[in-house]
Protein backbone atom coordinates (compact mmCIF):
# COMPACT_ATOMS: atom_id res chain seq x y z
CA UNK A 1 0.00 0.00 0.00
CA UNK A 2 1.44 3.33 -0.84
CA UNK A 3 -0.59 6.50 -0.17
CA UNK A 4 -0.32 9.01 -2.55
CA UNK A 5 -1.06 13.43 -1.44
CA UNK A 6 -2.58 15.60 -3.75
CA UNK A 7 -3.63 18.68 -3.57
CA UNK A 8 -5.83 21.62 -4.57
CA UNK A 9 -4.15 25.13 -4.79
CA UNK A 10 -5.37 28.19 -5.76
CA UNK A 11 -4.14 31.71 -7.16
CA UNK A 12 -5.73 34.95 -8.65
CA UNK A 13 -4.51 38.28 -9.78
CA UNK A 14 -6.51 41.19 -10.37
CA UNK A 15 -6.05 44.50 -12.42
CA UNK A 16 -7.64 47.26 -13.76
CA UNK A 17 -6.53 46.98 -17.83
CA UNK A 18 -8.26 50.16 -19.14
CA UNK A 19 -10.62 52.85 -19.04
CA UNK A 20 -13.61 54.44 -20.22
CA UNK A 21 -12.92 58.22 -20.30
CA UNK A 22 -16.03 59.66 -20.49
CA UNK A 23 -15.88 63.18 -20.25
CA UNK A 24 -12.78 63.37 -22.36
CA UNK A 25 -10.50 65.16 -20.07
CA UNK A 26 -7.54 62.75 -20.89
CA UNK A 27 -7.56 61.37 -17.43
CA UNK A 28 -9.44 58.79 -14.61
CA UNK A 29 -11.98 61.21 -12.90
CA UNK A 30 -15.21 60.77 -11.57
CA UNK A 31 -18.20 59.52 -13.85
CA UNK A 32 -15.41 57.64 -16.17
CA UNK A 33 -15.48 53.70 -16.27
CA UNK A 34 -12.99 51.32 -14.94
CA UNK A 35 -12.27 47.54 -16.87
CA UNK A 36 -10.83 45.32 -14.76
CA UNK A 37 -9.37 42.03 -15.21
CA UNK A 38 -9.42 38.80 -12.85
CA UNK A 39 -7.10 35.98 -13.59
CA UNK A 40 -7.52 32.72 -11.65
CA UNK A 41 -6.10 29.48 -11.64
CA UNK A 42 -6.28 26.11 -9.96
CA UNK A 43 -2.19 25.17 -9.61
CA UNK A 44 -2.15 22.37 -7.71
CA UNK A 45 -2.67 18.80 -8.50
CA UNK A 46 -5.77 17.44 -7.03
CA UNK A 47 -9.18 19.37 -8.44
CA UNK A 48 -11.11 22.66 -6.49
CA UNK A 49 -14.77 21.91 -5.71
CA UNK A 50 -17.17 24.67 -5.00
CA UNK A 51 -14.61 27.16 -6.31
CA UNK A 52 -16.33 31.26 -5.73
CA UNK A 53 -15.09 34.18 -6.89
CA UNK A 54 -15.92 37.63 -5.01
CA UNK A 55 -14.57 41.15 -5.49
CA UNK A 56 -15.97 43.72 -3.35
CA UNK A 57 -15.75 47.23 -4.88
CA UNK A 58 -15.24 50.19 -2.87
CA UNK A 59 -19.31 51.79 -2.91
CA UNK A 60 -18.05 54.69 -1.62
CA UNK A 61 -16.83 55.51 -5.34
CA UNK A 62 -18.12 52.85 -7.32
CA UNK A 63 -21.93 53.96 -8.27
CA UNK A 64 -22.16 50.86 -10.55
CA UNK A 65 -21.14 47.34 -12.15
CA UNK A 66 -21.71 45.89 -15.23
CA UNK A 67 -20.67 42.61 -15.45
CA UNK A 68 -21.79 40.12 -18.09
CA UNK A 69 -21.52 36.57 -16.02
CA UNK A 70 -21.06 37.75 -12.61
CA UNK A 71 -23.89 39.30 -10.45
CA UNK A 72 -23.31 42.28 -8.59
CA UNK A 73 -25.98 42.83 -5.58
CA UNK A 74 -24.74 46.28 -4.59
CA UNK A 75 -21.87 45.46 -2.28
CA UNK A 76 -20.16 42.79 -4.16
CA UNK A 77 -19.69 40.75 -7.47
CA UNK A 78 -19.76 37.15 -6.95
CA UNK A 79 -18.86 34.12 -9.53
CA UNK A 80 -19.62 30.52 -8.70
CA UNK A 81 -17.19 28.81 -10.87
CA UNK A 82 -17.90 25.44 -9.61
CA UNK A 83 -15.09 22.57 -9.93
CA UNK A 84 -11.40 23.77 -11.23
CA UNK A 85 -9.79 20.71 -12.58
CA UNK A 86 -5.47 20.57 -11.73
CA UNK A 87 -3.91 23.48 -14.43
CA UNK A 88 -6.81 24.65 -14.79
CA UNK A 89 -6.63 28.89 -15.51
CA UNK A 90 -9.83 30.91 -16.43
CA UNK A 91 -10.43 34.70 -16.23
CA UNK A 92 -13.71 37.09 -15.49
CA UNK A 93 -14.11 40.92 -16.04
CA UNK A 94 -16.55 43.53 -15.36
CA UNK A 95 -16.54 47.28 -15.35
CA UNK A 96 -16.77 49.71 -12.51
CA UNK A 97 -19.09 53.27 -13.06
CA UNK A 98 -17.50 55.75 -10.56
CA UNK A 99 -19.31 58.32 -8.96
CA UNK A 100 -20.32 60.89 -10.16
CA UNK A 101 -19.46 64.94 -9.59
CA UNK A 102 -19.15 65.73 -5.85
CA UNK A 103 -18.44 62.04 -5.26
CA UNK A 104 -14.95 62.68 -4.87
CA UNK A 105 -12.36 64.93 -2.95
CA UNK A 106 -10.81 68.27 -4.79
CA UNK A 107 -7.29 66.40 -5.55
CA UNK A 108 -6.36 62.96 -5.89
CA UNK A 109 -8.31 59.56 -4.17
CA UNK A 110 -7.09 55.76 -4.41
CA UNK A 111 -9.86 53.33 -5.12
CA UNK A 112 -9.43 50.02 -3.79
CA UNK A 113 -10.88 47.14 -3.85
CA UNK A 114 -10.28 43.48 -3.32
CA UNK A 115 -11.25 40.08 -5.27
CA UNK A 116 -11.39 36.49 -2.84
CA UNK A 117 -10.58 33.00 -4.78
CA UNK A 118 -12.05 30.63 -2.40
CA UNK A 119 -13.09 26.72 -2.50
CA UNK A 120 -14.00 23.69 -0.28
CA UNK A 121 -10.94 22.70 -0.08
CA UNK A 122 -8.40 25.81 0.09
CA UNK A 123 -8.02 28.71 2.15
CA UNK A 124 -8.81 31.87 0.31
CA UNK A 125 -6.73 33.14 -1.19
CA UNK A 126 -6.94 37.51 -2.74
CA UNK A 127 -5.65 40.00 -4.38
CA UNK A 128 -6.27 43.88 -4.46
CA UNK A 129 -6.22 46.51 -7.09
CA UNK A 130 -5.75 50.59 -6.76
CA UNK A 131 -6.53 53.12 -9.39
CA UNK A 132 -6.33 56.66 -8.64
CA UNK A 133 -9.17 59.35 -9.74
CA UNK A 134 -8.13 62.85 -10.09
CA UNK A 135 -11.20 65.50 -9.40
CA UNK A 136 -10.98 68.92 -8.67
CA UNK A 137 -13.19 72.13 -7.78
CA UNK A 138 -13.40 74.76 -10.32
CA UNK A 139 -14.90 78.15 -9.25
CA UNK A 140 -16.14 81.01 -11.95
CA UNK A 141 -17.72 84.52 -11.26
CA UNK A 142 -19.11 87.38 -12.86
CA UNK A 143 -20.11 90.58 -12.27
CA UNK A 144 -21.99 93.10 -14.12
CA UNK A 145 -24.35 96.14 -13.09
CA UNK A 146 -28.05 94.87 -13.36
CA UNK A 147 -29.38 98.79 -13.93
CA UNK A 148 -29.22 102.12 -11.99
CA UNK A 149 -31.90 104.28 -10.40
CA UNK A 150 -31.64 108.18 -11.71
CA UNK A 151 -32.42 109.81 -8.54
CA UNK A 152 -31.90 113.28 -10.43
CA UNK A 153 -33.89 112.30 -13.39
CA UNK A 154 -31.56 113.95 -15.92
CA UNK A 155 -31.69 110.70 -17.99
CA UNK A 156 -27.80 109.66 -17.55
CA UNK A 157 -25.80 108.06 -14.19
CA UNK A 158 -24.73 110.89 -12.39
CA UNK A 159 -23.99 111.93 -9.23
CA UNK A 160 -26.20 110.40 -6.45
CA UNK A 161 -27.82 107.75 -8.50
CA UNK A 162 -27.90 104.18 -6.88
CA UNK A 163 -26.20 101.77 -9.16
CA UNK A 164 -27.05 98.28 -9.18
CA UNK A 165 -24.23 95.04 -9.17
CA UNK A 166 -25.51 91.54 -9.16
CA UNK A 167 -22.78 89.01 -8.95
CA UNK A 168 -23.60 85.44 -10.11
CA UNK A 169 -20.91 82.24 -9.00
CA UNK A 170 -20.77 78.43 -9.96
CA UNK A 171 -18.50 75.72 -9.03
CA UNK A 172 -18.37 74.28 -12.97
CA UNK A 173 -15.76 71.24 -11.56
CA UNK A 174 -15.96 67.51 -10.72
CA UNK A 175 -15.41 68.09 -6.49
CA UNK A 176 -17.26 70.02 -3.99
CA UNK A 177 -15.45 73.60 -3.32
CA UNK A 178 -15.08 74.17 0.60
CA UNK A 179 -14.74 77.44 2.42
CA UNK A 180 -15.78 79.25 -0.59
CA UNK A 181 -16.29 83.13 0.55
CA UNK A 182 -17.25 86.12 -2.02
CA UNK A 183 -15.37 89.61 -1.53
CA UNK A 184 -16.63 92.84 -3.64
CA UNK A 185 -14.33 96.08 -2.96
CA UNK A 186 -16.27 98.88 -3.91
CA UNK A 187 -14.37 102.32 -4.77
CA UNK A 188 -14.89 103.73 -1.65
CA UNK A 189 -13.93 107.24 -2.76
CA UNK A 190 -16.73 107.74 -5.15
CA UNK A 191 -19.69 105.62 -3.12
CA UNK A 192 -21.55 106.86 -0.39
CA UNK A 193 -23.10 103.79 0.67
CA UNK A 194 -23.99 100.45 0.14
CA UNK A 195 -27.31 98.73 0.49
CA UNK A 196 -29.41 96.00 -0.56
CA UNK A 197 -27.18 93.28 0.08
CA UNK A 198 -28.80 89.85 -0.80
CA UNK A 199 -27.35 86.44 0.10
CA UNK A 200 -26.30 86.92 3.59
CA UNK A 201 -23.81 89.48 2.54
CA UNK A 202 -22.20 92.67 4.89
CA UNK A 203 -20.14 95.31 4.48
CA UNK A 204 -17.79 96.36 6.32
CA UNK A 205 -17.31 100.02 4.97
CA UNK A 206 -14.60 99.03 2.37
CA UNK A 207 -15.18 95.70 1.08
CA UNK A 208 -18.30 92.99 0.82
CA UNK A 209 -18.11 89.64 2.06
CA UNK A 210 -20.29 86.58 1.54
CA UNK A 211 -19.30 83.56 3.10
CA UNK A 212 -21.07 80.67 0.67
CA UNK A 213 -19.37 77.56 2.57
CA UNK A 214 -19.35 74.35 0.41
Amino acid sequence: SVTVAAAAALAVSKSAVSFNDLDGDGGLSPGDEVVYTVDYANTGNAAATGVSLVDDPDESYVLFVDSVDGAWDGDTVSWSLGTLAPGEIGSVTYTAVLGDAGTFLHGTTSVDNTVTLDSNENTPVSDSESVTVTAAAELTIAKETSGYTDSDGDGMLSPGDTVHYSVAYANIGNADATAVAITDTPDTTAIASVTNISGGGSFSGSAITWSIGT
